[in-house]
């Protein structure tokens, strides 16, 4: 539909956008970049891409620090699962996805219907993991 292309149209330039700010500011940028792009990916059908792009996307929040951006990807990447089949990894991100907008403090967004019967913790499904605050994960 004309709604359809024009939000992929606006999409599109914002990557653009971001690639070029990333350049400039990779610490700042990268997570972004790299979440516009698997969505991108994902509304393209390409989807081995797209999970590539979410994984990095998550990374990159979680080595910066953007808590709150951290979770948005992961609440994304669970989404994708979830379409994809993968129910198990679909869980494992949106618990994660929760943990990290508890540790934001975004009590709000805790209340949307996708969190509510999320009864498992990062902890207990990725023993050990940490979000944020490592050693290491410093701005340089």
């Amino acid at each position: 539909t004309e709604s359809c292309s024009r939000w992929m149209e606006l999409g599109e330039n914002s990557i653009h956008s971001f690639r070029s700010w990333a350049v400039h500011s990779a610490w700042n940028f990268d997570n972004k970049l790299f979440l516009l792009e698997a969505e991108s990916y994902f509304c393209h059908g390409q989807y081995d891409k797209a999970e590539e792009k979410y994984q990095s996307a998550i990374e990159s929040s979680r080595l910066h620090r953007f808590v709150h951006e951290e979770g948005l990807a992961c609440e994304l990447f669970g989404s994708f699962c979830k379409t994809r089949g993968k129910s198990s990894k679909h869980i494992e991100l949106m618990a994660r996805a929760r943990d990290c907008y508890k540790k934001w403090e975004a009590y709000g967004l805790l209340e949307k219907d996708c969190f509510k019967n999320c009864d498992t913790s990062c902890d207990s499904i990725i023993p050990g993991l940490s979000i944020g605050n490592e050693k290491g994960d410093s701005p340089p």
